[in-house]
């Protein structure tokens, strides 16, 4: 994988087709990295598009699931959970 300077892309973007010809790429702006160059083969676009949505959706759950468990609540029994739903409703209807 090659980190390429925004500022590269727009004054060098030979030099950096070629490098996406070996790697993927990494855009950066002010050091940090803003977007991701993947080469693709043949007419594969949707199909990268759709495995990287997959991939973002994964790593989302797996956020949800740590935070979750940080918190305490995956130690929620469903008890408790119908009373934390009943209570949002509850309140929702009072609005």
């Amino acid at each position: 994988m090659r980190y390429v300077a925004a500022r590269d892309l727009r004054n060098n973007p030979s030099g950096v087709w070629e490098a996406l010809e070996q790697d993927e790429v990494i855009i950066t702006s002010h050091g940090q990295p803003q977007a991701l160059m993947i080469p693709l083969v043949g007419d594969d676009a949707t199909e990268a598009i759709d495995a990287w949505r997959q991939a973002q959706a994964m790593r989302a759950l797996a956020r949800a699931q740590a935070e979750s468990v940080a918190a305490g609540r995956d130690a929620m029994t469903m008890d408790s959970i119908d009373a934390v739903i009943a209570a949002t409703r509850a309140s929702r209807r009072t609005v």
